[in-house]
């Protein structure tokens, strides 16, 4: 039995609003690849992680929920994609203590393995408005036993929105022994949500057999008096 002239129109104007969407996303991800060009590595995997996002998001919006669904879609994407609107600071670590004053002071010995421990993580300022710049620092300590040499070091910064990942800026180092404040700036887009965000903080050895860890949480605010971070 033929199908209907009318459903023959809506099949095929859906197809058109799904091959608009397609084309809109290619787009968005070819934009997003060749700005990146001038940016440094910290930026551009975030900002290659939000394009891929929306194209993401957008065609599975576009398939499960025209043309609203695309908009949603997108956005939902690019939000779990990386950091949407936000601009990644150069990272900078300087060494602030030898490996015999580091060693003292954790009263380390070389039967521990390589260890990596945070002694404090901030955020500084802790209240911000949208558009704001805010400098995520972690002081943290590497030790090792003598014959160890360098350590590669993984620090890994992960921010949170109401309990939602929102993206995650990732720095491997080869360091000595010793203690070293790392600072990682950041500038809030200008429709950043008011309200209290988290960010954990890991430094971990990699690839070195028994090895320890630690982590460490902090938390600012956008609009709102913050909580105190630990």
């Amino acid at each position: 039995m033929p199908r209907s002239a009318t459903l023959q129109k809506l099949e095929v104007g859906s197809m058109t609003r799904k091959a608009a969407v397609y084309c809109l996303c290619a787009l968005l991800l070819v934009q997003t690849l060749g700005g990146c060009a001038s940016m440094s590595e910290e930026q551009k995997g975030a900002a290659v992680g939000a394009g891929t996002g929306a194209v993401v998001g957008g065609v599975f919006g576009a398939i499960f929920g025209g043309k609203k669904g695309a908009l949603i879609g997108a956005a939902a994407g690019a939000l779990m994609g990386g950091f949407v609107g936000w601009k990644v600071g150069e990272y900078r670590v300087q060494k602030v203590k030898g490996a015999e004053e580091a060693t003292a002071a954790h009263k380390y010995t070389s039967q521990q393995g390589v260890v990596a421990k945070i002694d404090d993580a901030a955020a500084a300022p802790q209240q911000l408005k949208a558009g704001d710049e805010i400098t995520l620092k972690t002081t943290y300590t590497v030790l090792a036993p003598p014959e160890q040499g360098q350590v590669k070091v993984k620090e890994v910064r992960t921010i949170y929105f109401n309990e939602q990942e929102l993206g995650k800026l990732q720095k491997v180092s080869q360091l000595t022994p010793g203690t070293y404040a790392s600072e990682q700036p950041l500038k809030l887009p200008s429709d950043a949500a008011e309200g209290q965000y988290l960010v954990k903080t890991l430094v971990e050895p990699v690839a070195v057999e028994k090895a320890v860890g630690d982590q460490a949480t902090t938390a600012f605010a956008v609009g709102i008096v913050p909580a105190t971070s630990r």
